[in-house]
């Protein structure tokens, strides 16, 4: 399981809901958590937005081992 999806059901939020509070598209949620796309590869701005709603750091969503 990823950082994204362990973290984000930690918090008890759906994808959906992680979309609409992040102001991030639910494809982009979904293929993150599902780890279709590298979640080190994504925009700074989707990160932020993400770890924001999450109240995490950005660093707490990455995968530092594969940096």
């Amino acid at each position: 399981m990823n950082k994204l999806k362990e973290i984000r059901e930690q918090k008890g939020l759906l994808q959906k809901e992680l979309a609409e509070l992040s102001g991030v598209k639910l494809v982009t949620v979904q293929k993150l958590d599902g780890g279709i796309n590298n979640i080190n590869k994504a925009q700074a701005n989707t990160l932020y937005k993400l770890a924001k709603v999450l109240e995490v750091s950005i660093e707490d969503l990455i995968d530092t081992d594969e940096l």
